[in-house]
């Protein structure tokens, strides 16, 4: 089908694309990591701590990221987020138990990745065409999801092939590759920001954004969203290894089913509208949660990964696009910001309370309450615009 994308921004697309996909196995593999902070001695609420320290370093430094990607060449950032995370994850090697040194060096590698994935979104959001938006976006984001169904899988031959620190290594070397990719595709300055950067302003500016009517409830919506599907990234490894099933075969499969929908469905959101499709899929995801704590078999896991993968497939990109189409041009950045500020605090916060559930009570009713999550966010996006706004065919206003 003919596209309005063409050009060196087509190449820079889809170079950029595969880049991630590299970077993103090397990322995700981590899935993997909770199995290490066992075998040190931690418990779930060690691996809940220590996975929020990824995530949290992201949401805290999130304004002055959006400050420099709205002021810096998006391919500097780009390169500079995947050098920290090419020192930080061989670093792993160094802690010998779950402690402050090893959380700290979560902090840094997510740090690094928060730099990276802001400058590389913000990039793909200069250089699609608006009409089409919803398509590419969905089909950057497959890439991403792709990389969730190998990440883990990888990461588990290298941990039997060469153990834990040798998977370290593999990690890094994934992150590599992706990084000599993204050196190929042209820079990008961003629009001229409209004054030079300032620490307090540009914190204060984005928070007044960021909760604004043009933004707050698709931020709460993620949010919530996020945090749902915190407990499936933190203790898949843990819960199926619990059952006897595999975690890279949920994974696999899991990424399936969210890179197909973004492949092949990613256009559904710029055609029907973002809300007749997010909330559906969104509900589909609530009920593979829900199955999720009841499987015994790998059939039932399977059909779990998929329902998930399928709801989060096509509901992330679209609510992302319809941020984006609430936004100007200069605040191009600032909707990618919140998406990832909801993204990240809702994974950070998710993970030591959902912990805590599953060492006290197990984790059948972590299932339930992330279920239950899920179903929250979608009563959210649906709720009436602020002033009684309708949802057009493609906006959210």
């Amino acid at each position: 089908m003919a596209s309005l994308l063409t050009g060196r921004s087509r190449v820079d697309f889809w170079i950029l694309s595969f880049g991630q996909l590299l970077v993103f196995v090397g990322f995700f593999s981590f899935f993997q990591f909770p199995l290490y902070i066992k075998s040190l001695g931690g418990g779930e609420q060690a691996v809940g701590l220590i996975w929020g320290a990824g995530t949290i370093s992201g949401a805290i430094f999130l304004p002055w990221i959006t400050a420099m990607v709205e002021r810096i060449d998006r391919k500097i950032l780009m390169l500079t987020g995947l050098t920290v995370l090419m020192v930080s994850t061989p670093a792993m090697v160094l802690p010998s138990k779950p402690d402050f040194f090893m959380a700290a060096l979560m902090f840094v590698r997510g740090l690094g990745f928060a730099i990276y994935i802001m400058a590389s979104g913000t990039y793909v959001a200069q250089i699609v065409p608006q009409p089409e938006r919803g398509r590419w976006i969905g089909i950057n984001f497959g890439f991403n999801q792709a990389a969730i169904g190998l990440g883990p899988l990888l990461g588990g031959l290298a941990i039997g092939l060469v153990g834990f620190h040798g998977f370290f290594f593999f990690s890094t070397a994934m992150v590599f590759s992706g990084f000599m990719l993204v050196v190929q595709i042209g820079g990008r300055k961003p629009v001229p920001a409209a004054q030079p950067f300032n620490a307090w302003h540009s914190l204060t500016v984005f928070f007044k954004e960021i909760l604004s009517d043009r933004f707050l409830r698709a931020f709460l919506t993620l949010l919530l969203l996020a945090g749902a599907l915190g407990p499936v990234f933190t203790f898949t490894a843990l819960y199926t290894k619990l059952l006897g099933l595999s975690t890279g075969l949920f994974f696999f499969w899991y990424s399936v089913a969210t890179a197909g929908i973004r492949f092949f469905g990613s256009g559904l959101a710029d055609k029907f509208g973002r809300i007749m499709v997010v909330a559906p899929t969104m509900i589909l995801m609530s009920a593979g949660l829900f199955l999720y704590s009841t499987i015994d078999s790998t059939a039932t896991m399977l059909v779990a990964a998929v329902m998930i993968g399928i709801g989060f497939g096509l509901a992330n990109p679209a609510i992302l696009a319809g941020m984006l189409d609430r936004a100007t041009p200069q605040l191009q950045g600032m909707a990618l910001a919140g998406f990832h500020l909801a993204y990240s605090l809702g994974l950070s916060i998710s993970s030591p309370v959902f912990g805590a559930i599953a060492e006290n009570v197990g984790y059948p009713p972590m299932w339930w309450i992330s279920g239950g999550l899920t179903l929250c966010s979608v009563a959210i996006y649906v709720m009436p615009l602020p002033g009684g706004g309708k949802l057009s065919r493609i906006s959210e206003d």
